[in-house]
């Protein structure tokens, strides 16, 4: 059992405390505050990274609607796809030469 010190005393603390008004309202002001942050991360990075997921399983044009292909689009850049290993190569390489 899980004690607490207050004043020289010790009592038990219970499973579940009740919270003060204040504790309860700096909660929601953090969550206020953090929002435009979450609401910004979903929009512009979570978004696009799922919408270009979906894409990359589909084929697609840009007056028709996409067609669900599944993986086939990867099995061909793996296997077939002659420029896909020198272009992933020079990516690296620029990498390796810009960032650093």
């Amino acid at each position: 059992m899980v004690t607490k010190v207050a004043q020289g005393q010790a009592f038990p603390i219970s499973g579940r405390q009740k919270h003060s008004r204040m504790v309860v309202r700096e909660a929601i002001a953090g969550y206020v505050f953090a929002m435009p942050w979450l609401l910004g991360m979903l929009f512009f990075i979570l978004g696009p990274i799922i919408a270009s997921f979906y894409l990359s399983l589909t084929t697609y044009n840009v007056i028709k609607p996409p067609t669900f292909v599944g993986t086939t689009n990867y099995v061909y850049a793996l296997t077939k796809d002659d420029q896909f290993w020198p272009s992933l190569a020079r990516t690296f390489r620029y990498a390796l030469t810009v960032v650093p």
